[in-house]
């Protein structure tokens, strides 16, 4: 790992281990006074120790590596989360606590729809300050003892009196702080359209297959929407950072195999369902798992939430290919795409349909192609393999994508669109884009030649997204500006997903 990696893994584990705990603890206080009066003078305390003195103990403890660095990095960034999160559960209203009183309602509704609603201002409030503190956390370790990251390069680099690779190393240091803090809150910062939208669907809004690439932030989304509604997200949470992640906006977490039907119609019963669940990647190796998750679970699904609003995420690549030079397939074209995977993603969409068409439900299937942020998408995989010295693969020559901000508010706002029977809905930026011309672009601004293999394909996985754009208006960030993000991004070693897009498979096998 980089330097920047390093000290970026740190920040971001110190910060989401601070969330964590933080809001946790705060809880706790707020449903215990008699642990808060044990235990946050005790907290208080442990607050005046200076940071720097506990280095050298969790270096003893834990040996060198990036853990003591993290466990810094914690120490500083978890207190002011704890401090103001427990400010924002304490300060209700005192005629909002008679009603809930008058109405007889229980300890529990209390906290979930009177306190915890509105101490999610407090919340976010104490995050934007616990990141800060993460960066200068994790620095404040790799002075004490480190091998490696942004703060060991400084201590390497003051010996030699070397103050432009000093300089440098802050200048890296505050960009890093800059980007983790601004990247979620872009992510999840809601337009008036969107709240609009949403105030026009009543009651809570469940978020199935929550934990993927795009739920988290499309849940962050929905709450800072609508922040006195529940926002729940289900998944098997096998990454915990997930859950983590999402408790700490304020958004309930259950956890669920989807596969399971007795679970699944054991879920609240919200008026509003995104529907994420699907698998994709490995689909050729495990090809009943794949017609299990994207046929069997939305028929069980569709019957479970058979009275609630359905948006359900779909693919473009249920349309055969088409044409480059023209606008792509609409609504209108037929499905029937090479594989089985995308074979299965039309079965999807069959289940929906079926169901909505015998039980009434209104809903959407929302045929999206590709979400891109920093962290994943077609630019990114284009940018790593730039960056490597890879071949580019262009036989499929042409794509369209869409900022992932975009794409969660379309889908959301898609709530308020719902026709019975469902019906489809393309969602991608307007713009049919040549692969050749987005890697020399790219290429440029990692001033990186990039190689270039294949010819293109006249046809391609392309969409008309004119329907979208008369409900929704064209998206906010464009190509251009998608592409400088990323290149800045990559070229900085920043945190990636992992997680490529495949956009380049002709064949459907993924």
């Amino acid at each position: 790992m980089s330097n920047v990696a390093v000290t970026a893994a740190e920040i971001l584990g110190g910060f989401l281990l601070g969330a964590f705990v933080g809001v946790t603890l705060a809880v706790l206080f707020c449903w215990s006074p008699l642990v808060s009066l044990l235990l946050l003078p005790l907290f208080v305390t442990l607050n005046m120790i200076p940071k720097v003195a506990l280095g050298p103990l969790f270096i003893v403890w834990f040996s060198y590596g990036i853990f003591p660095n993290i466990l810094i990095a914690f120490s500083i960034c978890f207190f002011p989360i704890l401090l103001t999160t427990a400010r924002g559960l304490s300060e209700v209203e005192p005629d909002l606590l008679d009603l809930v009183k008058t109405l007889r309602g229980s300890r529990w509704t209390l906290f979930r729809k009177i306190q915890l609603p509105g101490a999610l201002p407090y919340v976010f409030s104490g995050m934007k300050v616990g990141a800060i503190l993460a960066v200068a956390g994790a620095i404040v370790g790799e002075f004490i003892a480190s091998e490696r990251g942004l703060g060991y390069l400084m201590i390497q680099v003051q010996s030699s009196l070397d103050t432009p690779a000093m300089l440098m190393a802050v200048v890296l240091l505050t960009l890093l702080g800059v980007a983790l803090y601004a990247l979620d809150e872009l992510l999840c910062r809601p337009t008036q359209a969107l709240i609009d939208d949403l105030n026009k669907v009543d009651g809570d809004i469940i978020i199935l297959g929550v934990a993927g690439k795009m739920g988290p932030t499309l849940a962050g989304l929905a709450k800072a929407a609508l922040p006195q509604r529940r926002i729940i997200g289900v998944a098997r949470f096998s990454d915990a950072s997930a859950k983590r992640w999402l408790a700490s906006r304020g958004i309930e977490t259950l956890s669920c195999d989807l596969l399971d039907e007795l679970a699944v119609n054991k879920l609240p019963k919200a008026p509003n369902v995104i529907f994420m669940a699907g698998h994709k990647f490995g689909a050729e190796g495990d090809l009943p798992l794949t017609w299990a998750m994207n046929a069997h679970v939305p028929a069980v699904v569709a019957q479970a939430f058979a009275s609630s609003r359905i948006v359900a995420f779909s693919t473009g690549c249920v349309y055969p290919f088409v044409s480059v030079k023209g606008k792509g397939a609409d609504e209108t074209v037929s499905p029937n795409p090479p594989g089985e995977y995308a074979q299965s993603c039309v079965g999807r969409e069959r289940m929906f349909e079926y169901f909505s068409r015998k039980h009434s439900t209104p809903g959407r299937l929302f045929r999206l192609n590709y979400a891109i942020d920093m962290r994943y998408g077609v630019l990114h995989d284009i940018a790593i393999k730039i960056l490597a010295g890879k071949p580019i693969d262009v036989s499929l020559g042409h794509v369209n994508f869409i900022w992932q901000g975009d794409a969660s508010a379309q889908a959301l706002r898609c709530l308020a669109h719902c026709d019975t029977p469902t019906s489809p809905i393309n969602v991608s930026g307007q713009e049919i884009l040549a692969v050749r011309d987005l890697a020399a672009k790219l290429g440029a601004r990692l001033r990186r030649e990039p190689i270039i293999v294949g010819n293109e394909e006249p046809t391609a996985w392309v969409t008309d997204t004119s329907q979208a754009v008369r409900l929704f208006g064209v998206p906010i960030v464009d190509t251009e500006k998608l592409i400088a993000w990323t290149a800045d991004w990559v070229s900085r070693s920043m945190p990636s997903l992992g997680k490529p897009t495949k956009y380049e498979v002709r064949d459907g096998r993924y």
